[in-house]
């Protein structure tokens, strides 16, 4: 996947299942993911319980509640 870094790959479906599950791998491993779904407030859900997951301690506990208020 280094090849890949720094990348970017659109998703479609990336709202839920399969989809968001590819979004966040590819995500994880380096690549810029465009994540397209019919489903606005599913893939905002799905992004930010992956931007929460990347983080690590006080900055997951900190960044994760602007997140979290609902839209």
């Amino acid at each position: 996947m280094e090849r890949w870094s720094g990348c970017v790959a659109v998703v479609t479906g990336a709202s839920s299942g399969i989809g968001a599950a590819i979004a966040a791998e590819l995500t994880k491993k380096g690549l810029k993911v465009v994540g397209m779904a019919r489903r606005v407030e599913r893939v905002e859900v799905s992004y930010c319980q992956l931007f929460c997951s990347l983080l690590s301690g006080d900055r997951r506990r900190q960044n994760c509640r602007s997140f979290a208020t609902p839209i």
